[in-house]
């Protein structure tokens, strides 16, 4: 699970930097790179978010401890899973055109860049509440005494 998050948290903001300098500088081929990347993304999205609760489950035998900020991380996890799914999808899309011979069009390659840049931004946030379920030293103080009571 923390592997495949890490390269996801990783991957995302990487290929909209790229996707965006490609723009810039009008290179198809770095496009074509930036898509493979949110498209590896998305595939390794699916694994982060089908083992976590396996992972949870090690940390947490039975799930009583961390259940609060095991549910926030989860549904932060559902929604950085969908949005990072979609951006790998729009980026296949521009993949496929190219494949049959078409060029995409700019307004699919803006939506990537858009997706890419709100995936990442949801990744960093459930990132964070994923770092809180190990280390707590970044948790708030008073989530911290709630615990040890």
């Amino acid at each position: 699970h923390l592997v495949a998050a890490h390269l996801v948290v990783v991957l995302v903001p990487l290929a909209a930097l790229l996707s965006l300098v490609a723009r810039w500088v009008a290179s198809r081929p770095m496009e074509r790179t930036a898509s493979v990347l949110l498209v590896l993304a998305a595939l390794l999205a699916a694994v982060a978010y089908f083992s976590g609760p396996g992972a949870l489950e090690i940390i947490d035998p039975g799930g009583s401890h961390l259940s609060d900020l095991a549910e926030s991380h989860a549904l932060a996890g559902r929604v950085a899973f969908s949005v990072v799914v979609l951006t790998g999808a729009l980026a296949l899309v521009g993949l496929l055109q190219e494949v049959q011979g078409e060029q995409p069009s700019a307004v699919l390659g803006w939506g990537v860049i858009l997706a890419a840049v709100v995936a990442g931004g949801i990744l960093v946030w459930a990132a964070h509440l994923g770092g809180v379920i190990r280390h707590p030293e970044i948790r708030s103080p008073t989530a911290i005494l709630s615990e040890s009571l």
